[in-house]
This record gives C-alpha cells, sequence and structure tokens, in this order.
C-alpha cells in the first residue's frame, strides 16, 4: 500500500533535514513556506496561498476543515506539520530530486548561500512542513503556462510505501489529528499565486524560497529552465513560469 504527495509552487526540498536539528533519525523536509506577502525587498510580488487537496481520505478526526472546494487550507498562525505514521520500515529514502532549482545556483555574483533559516524552516513561521523518514523522492518539469506552452515549473512526487492504510499524523495551529486514508491516496500541497494570472510576476516570486535561508538575496537568479523530466500526468493550475518552482537547498 501507499500514498503519494505532489509538492507545487513555492516549496523547499532540505534532504536530511536532521543535520540542522540534532535528531537520531533521518528525517527529510519539505517546507512550505508562508507566501502571503506582497512584498520582498524592493519587488512587488502576487501573495501566495498554501492548500492540501486529499484524495483518497477515509476518516479525518482533527481540526482542520476544508472549504468548498475540498481544499484545506494551510496559512495558520503557526505552521502545519504533517508526516505519514506508518511507512513501511524497510524502504530506504531515495533522492531523485536533484534536478529541481538549487538555491545555491540562484546566488547573484557567485556568492554563498546563508543557513537555514530556523525561525522559517524549525520553529513554525511558515505555512507547512512535510517531514518524510522513508519513500523515494521524484523531481519533473510540467507545463507552468495556458498562455506559453514552452514555459516549465518543477514540481516534486514523493512516493511513501506504508504498513497497511495510509495514515497521516497532522498537527495544526489548533490541535492535532489523524488522517486514515485508502490505498493509493494522492495528497497535493501547493503554494500558489492567489491572482491566476501571473505573468506579471516575471518570476520575482522566486524569492519566497529564500525567506527559508539566512541573509537572503534581493535578487536571486531565477532559473529559465528546468532540467527534470517531463511529467506526464500533469494538470496546469493557473499561469506562472520557472520561478514558481520547487526547489533544493543548498
Amino acid at each position: 500500500m501507499n500514498v503519494t504527495f505532489r509538492f507545487e509552487g513555492i516549496c523547499t526540498y532540505f534532504n536530511d533535514f536532521s543535520r540542522w536539528t540534532g535528531q537520531a533519525e533521518t528525517v527529510n523536509r519539505m517546507v512550505v513556506v508562508n507566501g502571503k506577502i506582497d512584498r520582498i525587498g524592493d519587488h512587488d510580488i502576487v501573495p501566495h496561498l498554501a492548500r492540501m487537496r486529499v484524495v483518497g481520505l477515509q476518516n479525518w478526526d482533527g481540526p482542520l476543515i476544508p472549504n468548498r472546494l475540498s481544499l484545506y487550507d494551510l496559512n495558520g498562525s503557526r505552521a502545519y506539520h504533517i508526516r505519514v505514521a506508518n511507512p513501511l520500515p524497510l524502504q530506504r529514502w531515495t533522492n531523485n530530486a536533484q534536478c529541481l532549482p538549487h538555491l545555491q545556483a540562484s546566488m547573484p555574483d557567485g556568492r554563498a548561500i546563508g543557513l537555514p533559516n530556523m525561525a522559517v524552516v524549525k520553529d513554525g513561521d511558515a505555512a507547512c512542513y512535510v517531514d518524510f523518514t522513508h519513500g523515494r523522492i521524484d523531481g519533473y518539469a510540467v507545463k507552468a503556462s495556458t498562455l506559453d506552452p514552452k514555459k516549465m515549473k518543477a514540481i516534486s512526487i514523493v512516493t511513501v510505501e506504508t504498513d497497511g492504510e495510509p495514515r497521516l499524523e497532522i498537527e495544526t495551529p489548533e490541535g492535532r489529528g489523524t488522517m486514515l486514508l485508502k490505498d493509493g491516496a494522492i495528497i497535493t500541497i501547493s503554494n500558489a499565486p492567489l491572482d491566476r494570472l501571473d505573468e506579471e510576476n516575471d518570476g520575482k516570486d522566486f524569492s519566497l524560497n529564500f525567506l527559508t535561508v539566512t541573509d537572503p538575496p534581493l535578487d536571486p537568479v531565477v532559473p529559465q529552465s528546468i532540467s527534470c523530466p517531463p511529467y506526464q500526468n500533469e494538470k496546469i493550475h493557473g499561469d506562472a513560469g520557472p520561478g514558481c518552482s520547487n526547489t533544493n537547498y543548498p
């Protein structure tokens, strides 16, 4: 049995995040930053909204309530924290997401990237954390715009084999709960612009990824192409570009 996570938009992946926390167990974390801001430095940006869609839900006993579109809003007073409660213990963690844009490669003038901003990546000043100890992450390129078919952005797909029907443990600002899923359930977590037409943003939303680091650059180099393999089962949500991609730290 298994559960699949699909990450879209501004999400930053930290492989072996536990090296920053001293945890004995290796934890790999996807950080979904709080993008509900309209300005970074001198740049106006379109605010982003973090949401979760669940396909294959059986039961949820926590305080998080979906809206009329069956979307869970992940923009609370503190970061939501999600993990798979019953991963199959024999599977290892496989990182096939090196093709995602690396933050270091977008530092202007070859500057070294700062250390992780612990307030954002660990202490709750974000929209959501999703932690994985077992499974596999893959990076893919998908079409980003209905207006320009050449524009691509990077997404991540995480697949976790589970011991029985998948169960998620979710900590929300209002309390904790367990989500029981059907085998093969799909969880889509997106951090995308509130405004569907994001063309005028011109990739400036890429700066949101750098909220995860100390001393972020004001003008990071926006990747102009995505080197990941194409993802076939794609759906275009909004009109964006490479700037609205998943990324790798560092």
